[in-house]
C-alpha cells in the first residue's frame, strides 16, 4: 500500500462525512485525498458541506482513487454495493466497514476470503471527536492494517480491538 492514504467512503451519510471531517482534521489524510460516492443527492450535498470533498455518485470511481474503501451504506445495501465493486477490487485495498450488522464472513464471501477486511462499530459522538469505537479485522488483515485502524479511529476518538463475536455487543 502506498504510503499517503486515499479514502473512498461508498456512503456519504451522517457518519461517513463525521470520519472523513475527523481524519481531515486530524491530518491524517488531506481533503484531496478523500473520495465519496452515494445514491442520495442529499447525503452527497451534507458530505461535500461538511468535508468540501464532493461527492458522486460512481462507486467505482471512489474506488480506484483510494487504497482504503470505506463500506459505508445501510445493511440492506451491502449486498449490491459488494457484487458491484467486487471486480474492481485490488490487493492495494483494505475494507474498512461500519456498515452495522454486517459480518466479515459476510464481506469475504461476497469479495473473497483473501481481501483484508475490518469491520468497525463506531458511535456518533465522532462527530465532536468524543467516539468510541470497536473494531474487528479479518484473517487475512495485517498488523499495519490493524494498527492504521486504530490510528484513524483514535483520531476521532478511542478505539479498542476485540473478537469480531464481541462487536454487536459494542
Amino acid at each position: 500500500m502506498s504510503d499517503t492514504l486515499c479514502i473512498g467512503f461508498l456512503g456519504a451519510g451522517k457518519m461517513a462525512a463525521a470520519l472523513a471531517q475527523g481524519w481531515i482534521k486530524a491530518g491524517l489524510v488531506t481533503s484531496e485525498h478523500v473520495s465519496a460516492s452515494d445514491p442520495v443527492p442529499a447525503a452527497r450535498e451534507q458530505f461535500t458541506k461538511t468535508t468540501g470533498v464532493i461527492a458522486l455518485t460512481d462507486n467505482l470511481r471512489a474506488v480506484s482513487q483510494s487504497n482504503i474503501v470505506v463500506l459505508a451504506v445501510k445493511p440492506q445495501n451491502i449486498a449490491d454495493l459488494l457484487g458491484e465493486i467486487r471486480p474492481s477490487l485490488q490487493a492495494r485495498h483494505l475494507l474498512i466497514s461500519i456498515a452495522a450488522g454486517t459480518t466479515i464472513k459476510q464481506i469475504a464471501d461476497a469479495v473473497g476470503n483473501d481481501r483484508r477486511i475490518v469491520r468497525v462499530m463506531p458511535n456518533t459522538p465522532c462527530l465532536v471527536g468524543a467516539s468510541a469505537s470497536a473494531f474487528a479485522a479479518s484473517n487475512a488483515a495485517t498488523t499495519a492494517d490493524i494498527e492504521l485502524t486504530g490510528r484513524l479511529l483514535n483520531s476521532v476518538g478511542r478505539a479498542v480491538q476485540v473478537p469480531e463475536k464481541l462487536l454487536d455487543a459494542v
